[in-house]
């Protein structure tokens, strides 16, 4: 799963599939592509993997929509793997901290907006701020961004700072993900402009368009009130359960066709 078809990755010729022998039976679960569009150049390529495996699933709705173009192929959209367990389990594998209720920031880009988003909800809610600096480059101003700079952080770590925080203000796919899982409030960002062709956008925008919580990435914040700093799930978690039941039904599924023959 995850990107593991985004452009870049085309060169290995691994997560493709293509060294597997055309005999053996192939299938993918949340196959990401990370983009909206297949560069030209590699639209011939493209085709050729994909019509080379036998069970097709995706992580987002443009995927689907590149699959049939590509190979002209109905395929199914499915939650993302994070999605698969229930918080419950996931909480297993957290640690415990001692912190709670706060404003979590975790930034992979240098959005300036995303640090004023935040101070913003901290005026608002009088709750300090943590952050995980620099993670994904080097942001000088995250090194006194906050009022707590976590760095000793791991994945049971990075589970209890979502779970545990009153907010999160995230510009990570993953990091939206998981602050649904555990019911946050939260607001996401997109990494780049839409127009840009390497826009990853996509997969934000599909995932929260099916959980009826668009409203959730922030393009301006003109208008933020204070009720728009809460989410109520009513809605939310029977369409995740949901999601979460046809994604596993179609994976032990294709598993099982798999091991036939």
């Amino acid at each position: 799963s995850d990107q593991v078809w985004h452009p870049i990755n085309y060169g290995s010729h691994y997560y493709t599939m293509e060294w597997i022998p055309e005999q053996i039976k192939k299938i993918t679960y949340a196959a990401s592509f990370g983009v909206s569009n297949i560069p030209k150049y590699q639209i011939k390529g493209t085709k050729k993997f994909l019509g080379r495996i036998d069970n097709i699933s995706v992580r987002e709705q443009q995927g689907a929509q590149i699959v049939y173009d590509m190979i002209n192929k109905k395929v199914p959209v499915v939650v993302d793997p994070t999605l698969l367990l229930d918080s419950d389990r996931w909480e297993k594998i957290s640690t415990n901290i001692e912190d709670k209720d706060y404003i979590f920031c975790y930034f992979l880009g240098n959005n300036k907006m995303e640090r004023e988003m935040a101070n913003a909800v901290k005026n608002k809610t009088g709750k300090k701020i943590f952050s995980i600096p620099c993670m994904d480059e080097v942001n000088l101003e995250d090194l006194q961004f906050g009022d707590k700079q976590l760095y000793d952080v791991g994945p049971s770590e990075f589970l209890s700072y979502i779970k545990n925080a009153a907010y999160v203000i995230t510009d990570s796919f993953h990091g939206t993900m998981f602050s649904i899982n555990f019911q946050r409030n939260f607001f996401s960002f997109c990494k780049s402009s839409d127009s840009e062709e390497s826009s990853e956008n996509s997969r934000l925008y599909s995932a929260l368009n099916i959980f009826g919580l668009s409203n959730r990435i922030i393009h301006n914040m003109d208008n933020l009130t204070a009720e728009d700093i809460s989410i109520d799930y009513k809605n939310v978690i029977p369409i995740l359960e949901e999601q979460r039941r046809d994604s596993i039904e179609y994976l032990e599924n294709m598993l099982f066709e798999m091991t036939k023959g």
